[in-house]
């Protein structure tokens, strides 16, 4: 790997790990007070892993296992096996998002940033499993396409989070990190300040 893939790489995993982070943070404020919040939970660590993935690589590695196990190296006119889980990934991501479409179209921010970047990410996965490989024209508009569509996620699932922290008037973590950590550390910290 280049210095530049693991930039790019890394330019996409850390947005959408934050993306990811807001979604759990989002779900843990509205538990209990409103529908959307299994779709928050879903969403953020379904972000969460897809930042995981990009950072280490884990659908290549997927599709190396496979292909030794004979599976056809371009299933579906797909340029490569890793590109057919890339495709996969973003159609579960789509299907499990319009059946809680509601929840999405709710605050219309937040679904303008959505379709944006349903748009810039589904151009770059096109461009990444369809297009002529090599081509700096396409490396441009795949990994360009990435680095903003991951910032357009999680620019719309921190924007779902404020206003997720508006509507319960509750006092936010600091950080989206706070997603990583488990409710029971969580909440033995905050008796501890109280005190």
């Amino acid at each position: 790997m280049t210095a530049l893939e693991i930039l790019e790489d890394t330019a996409t995993a850390i947005p959408l790990a934050l993306a990811g982070c807001y979604g759990i943070l989002t779900a843990r404020l509205l538990e209990g007070r409103d529908r959307g919040a299994a779709y928050w939970r879903i969403a953020g660590v379904g972000l969460l892993y897809l930042g995981i993935d990009e950072m280490f690589g884990l659908h290549e590695l997927y599709a190396n296992g496979l292909a030794l196990t004979g599976v056809p190296l371009h299933p579906g006119g797909v340029n490569a096996l890793n590109d057919a889980f890339i495709v996969v990934y973003g159609l579960a991501g789509l299907v499990i998002t319009l059946f809680f479409a509601r929840e999405v179209v709710r605050i219309r921010a937040v679904l303008a940033l959505y379709l944006l970047a349903l748009g810039v990410t589904g151009v770059a996965v096109f461009a990444d499993a369809f297009a002529a490989k090599g081509q700096a024209s396409t490396d441009v508009i795949e990994e360009g396409g990435e680095v903003v569509g991951a910032v357009l996620f999680a620019c719309a699932l921190g924007l779902r989070y404020r206003y997720a922290i508006r509507l319960t008037g509750e006092r936010a973590p600091l950080s989206p990190l706070a997603a990583l950590l488990p409710l029971w550390w969580r909440d033995t910290r905050a008796g501890r300040r109280a005190r």
